[in-house]
């Protein structure tokens, strides 16, 4: 264990990187998802005996989990790909990395006093029942909502709660950046931005490309989600690297807000925020907008020279109008856009439930959102789906253990709090009217910047939370 350790802290960070993009292309071109879930698995036995593995493990989650689309695109196009039916399941693997990761950080020990623990346990109960029940009517859609949604939601709410608790611990330290992350990051922003120009120009139009591999496997790449509507007229957009422009919202959101958080460097952090909101501005998405919109005003909310109480009553209020005023805009825009499906969503499980029982403990996982229902089952609204398969008393256990996590964040008035409470209040303000706010896809970069961060607040040296 001691040689792992000391091989492991040997290398130098332009090391650690190079290995990161060989194995990166070994894993990318595993055009068999039982190799590429093979050979994940293989280090994630080797996470747990070396932290520097896990780590590794994070930084290949979020290579493929952003370039996913592209790496379809490449094994179909060469037409090697030989599991076809099955594809979905290599990016839902995502999550056993990310898992193991937690339990090597946190050395398999279980954290009884982070805040919002115990409303957090009982809403585990709740979900585990839901699971249950879920298994009996749809075990595909059941085990599909519960690593998808449900297990990237627990994994962030540990890992928040984690940073707060470490923070009120630890006066003086706070988290400044991870090298690997920005380096990461830029990576992305520069990739992406020569497809854009591809796109311009005519050379190659990922678009397409992805449409036609959509198309080809059967599910994925719908052409509705390369156009809106936008004042009553019909827009392309460009999803870029990711495919799907919403998860492009939410990606190119957590890349700006980092920059402008934690970014030290002048130059690097201009480049990041330039670039993120131009790749954001192409996406045409409402939720990025909304999400920059919702952001600073919370970061403004942190700023205010309030006491911790009055200061979260006061974010509590924005988050009430910010949700308020997509839901008025959703119900006057109707003609021309598809937003009134995402108020029914969230409406319709709060006031049709099947029975009294379900009313206040759900339903179960195999029958709720898009893929179980429809807006009865709180389709297109993240709370909408909750109330259906939790109830009413999961939702306020959920909004109960989130709240005082957040509560918890403004205590320390740190950068990385501030950061922390903007972002997730910002996302819990667009999950009302958007399912996937929480799909693992858009949460695989966000637990790996979480994770990033609590090794930061965990060690001792900068030069241990830098890998």
């Amino acid at each position: 264990m001691k040689n792992l350790n000391a091989i492991g802290n040997k290398f130098s960070f332009a090391e650690k990187f190079m290995m990161m993009v060989v194995l990166s292309l070994v894993l990318l071109f595993s055009t068999e998802p039982a190799a590429f879930v093979f050979i994940l698995s293989a280090l994630c036995v080797l996470a747990l005996m070396h932290r520097f593995v896990a780590v590794y493990n994070v930084y290949l989650c979020i290579i493929f989990s952003l370039f996913f689309w592209l790496y379809l695109a490449i094994v179909h196009s060469v037409d090697v790909y030989v599991s076809e039916s099955y594809w979905p399941l290599v990016k839902a693997f995502l999550i056993v990395p990310l898992f193991f990761a937690v339990l090597k950080l946190f050395d398999f020990k279980l954290d009884f006093k982070i805040p919002g623990f115990l409303a957090f346990s009982i809403f585990v109960l709740l979900l585990l029942l839901s699971f249950l029940k879920g298994l009996l009517v749809s075990p595909f859609v059941s085990v599909a909502y519960l690593g998808n949604v449900y297990i990237p939601i627990l994994l962030q709410f540990f890992l928040i709660a984690s940073v707060a608790k470490l923070s009120l611990q630890n006066k003086t330290r706070d988290y400044h950046s991870t090298k690997g992350f920005t380096s990461l990051v830029c990576i992305i922003l520069i990739v992406s931005s020569a497809f854009l120009l591809f796109d311009l120009l005519g050379v190659l139009q990922l678009r397409e490309v992805f449409l036609s591999v959509g198309e080809a496997l059967g599910r994925g790449g719908s052409e509705g989600n390369t156009r809106t509507h936008l004042f009553g007229v019909l827009f392309q957009r460009f999803p870029g690297l990711f495919a799907d422009p919403i998860l492009a919202a939410y990606t190119l959101f957590l890349f700006f807000t980092y920059a402008f958080c934690f970014v030290a460097n002048p130059y690097i952090k201009a480049f990041m925020l330039c670039f993120s909101f131009m790749l954001g501005l192409v996406t045409l998405s409402k939720a990025f907008f909304f999400l920059l919109v919702c952001f600073f005003s919370f970061y403004f909310v942190c700023k205010l020279k309030l006491r911790v109480k009055l200061k979260f009553s006061v974010a509590l209020i924005v988050l009430f109008f910010s949700v308020a005023l997509i839901v008025i805009r959703a119900l006057f825009t109707v003609v021309t856009d598809s937003s009134a499906v995402h108020v029914q969503g969230l409406v319709l499980p709060f006031i049709s439930p099947t029975s009294g029982v379900a009313f206040l403990i759900g339903n179960d996982l195999g029958s709720g959102g898009n893929m179980g229902g429809w807006t009865l089952q709180g389709a297109e609204s993240f709370v909408g789906l909750l109330m259906y398969n939790t109830g009413l008393i999961g939702v306020l256990l959920f909004f109960g253990a989130f709240f005082q996590i957040m509560y918890a964040l403004l205590k320390s008035k740190k950068r990385s709090n501030y950061f922390l409470f903007c972002f997730f209040m910002s996302v819990i303000s667009a999950s009302f009217l958007q399912e996937n706010s929480f799909n693992l896809g858009f949460s695989v970069v966000r637990i790996a910047l979480l994770l990033f961060m609590v090794l930061y607040l965990l060690n001792a040296s900068d030069k241990h939370a830098k890998i």
